[in-house]
């Protein structure tokens, strides 16, 4: 059977393509595998959802591309929403109370059946790592948000996060909802100096937009 190959980065433009400038988007509801958690990302238990995130989305393309519609796509992107106690602002002083939620932006075609067996087969692909079972398919949908891409290690997001939120200032808008990042690179694989990542933060406008969900 001939596979239609697409390339979802690709098809959402500036989802996932952001400038070093900020501006304004509108983010549709999406689903993705995710992995809730809490404390310090430098964690073997962070380290561990993020390997299993990635071990149930490779499995999920396999079974799209080998199903009745032979998609062909590009794994995304990790992504994560970061917050802190209560839906706080990140304390940088305590990251051991950092709330995470890990995830990967998944097609429509991964649906609840083709997830259920993706995890299946991650799991024994790791080897019956009981982490690859606290993955979970869910909806997120942000609506109307600010984005900017910070270059260079995640250690020098300050001034990016600051200008962002004197963006949204500016547009007559407030935040709303988590801290989103999105990493375009590996840090395992690149210099940090090389690094790109998407912050993002959901808004809602002082005349009164809708907050984003999740389901």
């Amino acid at each position: 059977m001939p596979h239609t190959k697409v390339d979802l980065r690709r098809e959402l433009g500036p989802l996932y393509a952001a400038t070093s400038s900020p501006q304004m988007v509108f983010v549709p509801e999406m689903q993705f595998v995710a992995f809730d958690g809490l404390g310090d990302p430098s964690s073997p238990r962070f380290h561990a959802a993020t390997s299993a995130l990635f071990h149930v989305a490779y499995a999920a393309r396999s079974l799209v591309r080998a199903g009745p519609t032979g998609l062909d796509y590009p794994v995304m992107p990790l992504e994560c929403l970061w917050s802190g106690p209560a839906g706080e602002p990140l304390d940088a002083a305590d990251r051991s109370a950092w709330s995470w939620t890990l995830m990967i932006m998944q097609p429509s075609q991964v649906t609840a059946q083709v997830f259920q067996a993706a995890l299946e087969t991650a799991a024994e692909q790791s080897r019956g790592e009981a982490v690859t079972m606290d993955v979970t398919q869910r909806t997120l949908s942000e609506g109307r948000a600010a984005q900017v891409l910070h270059r260079r290690p995640f250690s020098d997001e300050g001034p990016t996060v600051r200008a962002l939120h004197d963006f949204i200032a500016a547009h007559d808008a407030r935040s709303s909802g988590r801290h989103h990042e999105i990493y375009l690179t590996d840090p395992r694989l690149s210099p940090s100096e090389q690094w790109r990542t998407i912050l993002r933060q959901p808004v809602i406008e002082h005349a009164g937009a809708s907050e984003g969900t999740t389901t």
